[in-house]
């Protein structure tokens, strides 16, 4: 259901509950505590990058129902850090409470399936990349090669369910390629690649109860990403357009006003109805975002739409009066909407774990900002590769200064590394020279245990 709008005061100003303890839940919580709101945020543990710096917590599993109803008795509006929920589960422990969910959980668990959203969006008349459903029941080599077949000989697989950064996605291609023109080519002949990697990602499919479908591939000149937020009150806003790069998979880098980078006013304003269209349509509340396609021809396709904060707008941290974050509660508070103009050129760069780098608990090096950037750092207690740390903000005001912030940003993150890396090695010396110490330690003892041995057994020996 929408929640209703709650006039805070602060006798309840922390009756508010995050459904999540990640990086989204700490920057949740952060601008929160901005309004002088106290959240409660549900954690795995007390290592949890929200955990660690708001004491508001209950600890403990999102499916652990005990662990929801300790939340839920505490509340009145619970956001959620993201749609990977069992919403059946949460309807029925909520049933007690005077709970409001923003998105309600008929949005969430509308949008939360990927094969949902293609469907909506075609009811919207709103444009996303052709698709097909894959009957799992059935031989999978059939469907990709017919498929293949009329698509060009490239498409790329998707599970409708629990995908995020990379998880979930799989290109296929055949060795032969299609061609949907000619029609008297044998599909048969076509020799499709990484057969066996398709059928193992279909499997993890089925036992996460997702279905599967398939995409033709885009050829997309760029890809771009759009926030919104809808209030519960009256009020709709879009912050502007934003060139997304990913890195297999994952968001690298954000950076825009797209339109003032070459991306023209008309893909912003259709990318604009797009997410009015979707807010009114399906009942989306609070901040939301939209990734699309911009195609080789010039059009704007819908990818992908996430019913929650999201990385694409963690610019707005430093580059908007109000941020994602803020817009997020004051959405479905039912305050107005704020600012979300710019006055600048921005860009947003991920932190993530090196490639290759072992899982390490201890490790203490940090990205040190230069002049034009800002550090958002999460906290997290283990680094593993590509695994989001963190992530730097920068702004400058000329577009001729933007190959500058991007030298400063990639520049930041290498020195991080080396950082780190120097780090690593330095702790490996460490942990060998204690080791050798403890070896030698041993030798010393054992050496001294068969001394003692040996007297013993000469001063028996003349005992006999």
């Amino acid at each position: 259901m929408t929640p209703k709008p709650r006039t805070l005061t602060h006798k309840n100003a922390n009756q508010v509950g995050i459904l999540g303890g990640g990086q989204l839940a700490l920057m949740l919580a952060n601008a929160a505590v901005k309004m002088c709101i106290r959240p409660i945020v549900l954690a795995e543990n007390s290592f949890a990058p929200a955990a660690l710096v708001h004491s508001g917590a209950v600890f403990g599993a999102i499916e652990d129902e005990n662990v929801l109803r300790c939340l839920f008795s505490q509340v009145h509006t619970v956001v959620f850090e993201n749609e990977f929920v069992n919403c059946e589960q949460l309807k029925k422990v909520a049933a007690p409470f005077d709970i409001a969910f923003a998105p309600g959980l008929d949005v969430i668990t509308l949008l939360q399936d990927k094969l949902n959203q293609k469907e909506t969006l075609k009811k919207l008349n709103i444009p996303t990349a052709d698709y097909a459903i894959l009957d799992l029941a059935s031989p999978l080599e059939p469907q990709l090669k017919a498929l293949l077949h009329d698509w060009g000989g490239a498409l790329v697989l998707k599970w409708s369910r629990m995908g995020y950064d990379g998880k979930g996605v799989l290109r296929v291609e055949s060795k032969t390629g299609g061609n949907a023109q000619d029609k008297s080519q044998d599909k048969s002949q076509d020799k499709l690649e990484d057969l066996a990697k398709a059928e193992t990602f279909c499997h993890a499919a089925r036992r996460l109860k997702s279905r599967v479908y398939a995409e033709r591939l885009i050829d997309f000149k760029a890809e771009l990403a759009m926030v919104a937020a809808q209030s519960t009150e009256i009020g709709f806003l879009t912050y502007p357009l934003v060139i997304s790069e990913q890195e297999d998979g994952i968001c690298g880098k954000i950076y825009g006003p797209a339109t003032l980078l070459g991306v023209p006013s008309k893909l912003e304003n259709q990318a604009q109805d797009f997410a009015k269209k979707l807010a009114q349509f399906t009942g989306l509340v609070g901040t939301f975002a939209i990734e699309f396609f911009q195609t080789a021809h010039g059009e704007l396709l819908v990818n992908e739409i996430a019913p929650r904060v999201h990385n694409s707008g963690h610019y707005t941290q430093n580059s908007c009066p109000t941020d994602q974050f803020e817009n997020h509660w004051r959405a479905i508070l039912g305050f107005p909407l704020g600012r979300v103009e710019t006055k600048s050129y921005f860009a947003m760069l991920n932190l993530l774990g090196p490639e290759a780098f072992p899982l390490r608990k201890n490790l203490r090096s940090l990205p040190q900002p230069g002049m034009c950037t800002h550090l958002h750092w999460y906290g997290k207690s283990e680094i593993r590769p590509r695994r989001k740390l963190g992530h730097l903000n920068g702004n400058v005001f000329e577009r001729e200064h933007m190959k500058a912030l991007f030298k400063e940003l990639e520049s930041c993150r290498r020195r991080w590394i080396e950082d780190l890396t120097n780090e690593y090695e330095n702790a490996k010396l460490d942990s060998n020279s204690n080791s050798n110490s403890n070896s030698n330690s041993n030798l010393i003892l054992n050496a001294n245990e068969n001394k003692t041995a040996t007297a013993t057994l000469n001063k028996n020996e003349r005992n006999i």
